[in-house]
Parts: C-alpha cells; sequence; structure tokens
C-alpha cells in the first residue's frame, strides 16, 4: 500500500499521498524524543522513541480508525496502526542508525509500547534493542534517526531532555549536532514534488546527529 516513500512507511504513506499537490521535500513532520538505555556495565542496549506527528500527518493516519463513534480513534486501531508501520520500517533499520567506530549497530524486533492522541496529533512510542551493545568506559557512539527519502522530516523535540541517557555512568554525556547540506541537496529536495524521490540518499544529509560519550 506503499505510495510515496517506495516502502518504509507502507500503511502509513498513501493516507496523505493524494491530498498535497505540489509541494518540496519534506512533505511531513516528526518531533522526536529519545531514551538511550544503558546496562550496569555502562553500555547502549537499546533505544526507546517517542515520534510525534504533526497534526496534517495525524488527520489522514487516523481517518477511519473511530470505530464507536466517540470521536476519537480508537486505541486498539491506534496500537494495530504502529504494529503495522514497525513492521514496515524494520526493513529500513526503524529509520535509524547507531554508528560506533564506522560500524552500524544491527537492531533486534522493535516493540511496540505505546500510542497517544495529544492535542490532535499522533503519539507513538517503541523500543529497538541492539543485537550487540555500544560505547562503554572511553567509549563514543552516536546515532541518527531519519526518513531516507526525506520525505518525512525528523528533527528532536525542543527542550533540554529530548535526548536521555538511562542508567548511564554519570561521565556520559551528548551533543546534539544539526545537518548542514550542501547547497546542491539543499536545491535537489525544493525540487522534488509530490510524486518524485531522490532515492535512499537524500534524507541523510537533512539529519541531526547524537554524539555520545562516557
Amino acid at each position: 500500500m506503499s505510495y510515496r516513500l517506495a516502502g518504509p512507511l507502507t500503511g502509513f504513506a498513501l493516507i496523505c499521498a493524494t491530498v498535497t499537490s505540489a509541494w518540496s521535500h519534506p512533505h511531513e513532520f516528526i518531533q522526536m524524543r529519545i531514551d538511550v538505555l544503558f546496562n550496569k556495565s555502562g553500555q547502549a542496549v537499546a533505544m526507546r522513541q517517542n515520534w510525534l506527528f504533526d497534526e496534517f500527518f495525524t488527520a489522514f493516519a487516523v481517518e477511519g480508525l473511530d470505530k464507536d463513534g466517540d470521536g476519537k480513534p480508537d486505541k486498539q486501531a491506534l496500537d494495530a496502526l504502529l504494529v503495522e508501520i514497525l513492521g514496515n520500517i524494520g526493513k529500513e533499520s526503524y529509520f535509524t542508525l547507531v554508528e560506533q567506530d564506522g560500524n552500524l549497530t544491527k537492531f533486534k524486533t522493535a516493540t511496540a509500547l505505546k500510542t497517544e492522541m495529544e492535542n490532535n496529533q499522533l503519539r507513538v512510542q517503541f523500543l529497538i534493542p541492539f543485537k550487540t551493545p555500544v560505547g562503554g568506559p572511553n567509549k563514543e557512539f552516536r546515532y541518527a534517526t531519519f526518513d531516507p527519502t526525506f520525505y518525512v522530516a525528523m528533527q528532536h523535540d525542543d527542550g533540554d531532555d529530548v535526548v536521555k541517557l538511562k542508567d548511564a555512568p554519570k561521565s556520559c554525556g551528548h551533543e546534539i549536532v544539526p545537518p548542514d547540506p550542501d547547497p546542491e541537496k539543499m536545491a535537489l529536495a525544493i525540487s522534488l514534488d509530490k510524486g518524485e524521490t531522490a532515492g535512499d540518499g537524500l534524507g541523510i544529509h537533512f539529519a541531526e546527529w547524537v554524539n555520545i560519550k562516557c
């Protein structure tokens, strides 16, 4: 049922595909809050991601999910939607890269945790376990979460606590590095209309990277 993202957000993509005309990328927006979970050895073992979809995206995502007529999407339907989304973006590593020493971390299957409506916006939460822990004393790693096609712009929310290092050693800290795309990539993003894609190589140029060091 994919239209605009050629696969990754299947089941979520088609709902907005016919609604807008020729806009430049991105077309939809997600704000993120992310917890990086650490084990007792001081290594990161999972990420708990919290995504808030914009109102426009949400309106079409939840259309038809009010089965009982109370004016609100049914909770069971929202939960099923999140499971479907995770099943599809799992093919794209959940839109997430975790990198240490130039090597990408592999993930186990993500677990859906929570869905809710918040001021007409859909908020979802899910857990991505790592197959192998990363980081540790005097170790540095980084992550980025982004749509590879840049159809959806994904950025950390505002505030000082949008990235939390849960149970991390006190010596650990993080830094959010904003994207700095070159003019050529900017021009390409602006030139793309609703039905066009630059493939999976565009989004990384607009991704926020988070550096974590203990």
